[in-house]
C-alpha cells in the first residue's frame, strides 16, 4: 500500500555498476506501479553507513512525504535507520525499511533488517567452476551469468514480523511430505549461512529431515545424531 517510497542510492559516479543498476530498478518500479515520483525521494549514500545516514537526513529535511525506504545496500540502510530513529520515526510503524545484500549485522538490529540475499559464496564458486570447465574442456565462457537473489523478511518492513512458519505438506493419503520442510529449512539456513552454495544447503537439509524421520520410525536416533 505504500505510494511514497524513498530510495537511498549508491554513488553518482557508478552508474554503470551496482549503483546504476539498483537505481534504475527503483525508477522502473516507480513507473510500473505508478508510485509517486519526486526527485526529493532519492539521495545518494555511497553504499556506506554514514552516507546512508546523511542521505536519509537529506530526504527528511527536504520535507517530502514518504512512508517507506528502499536502500541500495544494507550499510546505507543501517545508517538510514539511525537517522529515522533520531527524527522520532518508528520502524516499521511509521516508516518501512528494506536493504540489499543481507549482511549479517542487519539481522541482529532492532528491528531486524529486511533485505535481499545475494549468494556471494555461490557466485564465487560458480565463477571458478566455469573457469575450470573452460580451461579443461575448452568451453567458451558465457558473457553474463545471472544468479538468483531472494527476499529475507524481517521486522523492518512490517510485512509479517519476520516469522515464517515451516509446515510439512500433507499428501492426500494423510502421509506427510517432508521434502517441503527440508525446502523451508534450506531457505532459512541460507539467509544466515553465507558459506554454502544453495544446492548444498538443500541436500544437507533433506538428509537431516530424512534421517530424523527414519530414526523416529526405527526408534533409534543414532544416525540422525551422526548426520546432525
Amino acid at each position: 500500500g505504500h505510494r511514497q517510497i524513498a530510495f537511498i542510492a549508491g554513488t553518482v559516479g557508478d552508474m554503470r555498476g551496482d549503483s546504476g543498476v539498483r537505481l534504475r530498478a527503483y525508477q522502473t518500479g516507480v513507473e510500473i506501479y505508478h508510485l509517486d515520483s519526486d526527485p526529493r525521494l532519492v539521495a545518494y549514500g555511497r553504499h556506506v553507513y554514514d552516507g546512508g545516514y546523511l542521505a536519509m537526513q537529506q530526504i527528511i529535511d527536504s520535507g517530502v512525504e514518504f512512508s517507506a525506504v528502499v536502500a541500495s545496500n544494507d550499510e546505507s540502510a543501517l545508517g538510514a535507520m539511525q537517522a529515522l530513529r533520531e527524527s522520532g520515526r518508528r520502524i516499521p510503524q511509521d516508516v518501512a525499511l528494506i536493504g540489499f545484500d543481507n549482511r549479517l549485522e542487519g539481522s541482529v538490529e532492532e528491528p531486524g533488517l529486511t533485505s535481499i540475499h545475494v549468494p556471494l559464496f555461490d557466485i564465487g564458486y560458480r565463477a571458478v567452476d566455469l573457469m575450470l570447465q573452460s580451461i579443461q574442456g575448452g568451453i567458451s565462457l558465457p558473457e553474463l551469468v545471472q544468479v538468483n537473489t531472494h527476499l529475507v523478511i524481517r521486522e523492518s518492513c512490517g510485512c509479517d514480523g519476520g516469522r515464517q512458519a515451516a509446515r510439512s505438506v500433507q499428501r492426500p493419503n494423510g502421509d506427510a511430505d517432508h521434502s517441503g520442510l527440508a525446502d523451508v529449512m534450506a531457505s532459512t539456513i541460507l539467509t544466515q549461512a553465507h558459506s554454502l552454495i544453495e544446492d548444498e544447503g538443500l541436500v544437507l537439509s533433506r538428509r537431516l529431515v530424512d534421517t530424523f524421520v527414519a530414526g523416529i520410525q526405527r526408534g533409534d536416533g543414532a544416525e540422525f545424531q551422526s548426520v546432525l
